[in-house]
């Protein structure tokens, strides 16, 4: 199974793993190279950072957040023209799209 590195607090490295639970592991087990946002896998009960993985998942958060400048950018340029005007719809919108398309995916 595949973690994300969320967090350390105190012994404890806290990860989401690939089914989307949270997960504490102890940081004894992990390889002391790990970093948050990195992601982490485990071989012979330890974890060591997944560095092609990891590469992924920061590749697909970037596009992301490309996808969302690109539609606030065509967003501003209407309400400019006064194509479109920023409501309650939108918002809403706006809400859903995240919703459905910003998830952690590894």
């Amino acid at each position: 199974m595949k973690y994300i590195i969320d967090r350390f607090e105190g012994k404890w490295t806290v990860c989401e793993a690939s089914n989307g639970k949270m997960v504490d592991i102890g940081k004894s087990k992990q390889s002391k190279s790990a970093h948050a946002n990195n992601v982490i896998v485990q071989e012979n009960g330890k974890f060591g950072v997944d560095k092609k993985e990891t590469e992924k998942w920061w590749k697909e958060i970037k596009e992301l957040i490309n996808q969302i400048f690109r539609y606030l950018r065509t967003k501003k340029f209407l309400m400019r023209k006064g194509i479109l005007s920023f409501n309650s719809k939108i918002q809403k919108f706006i809400h859903s799209w995240f919703a459905n398309n910003v998830k952690c995916k590894i």
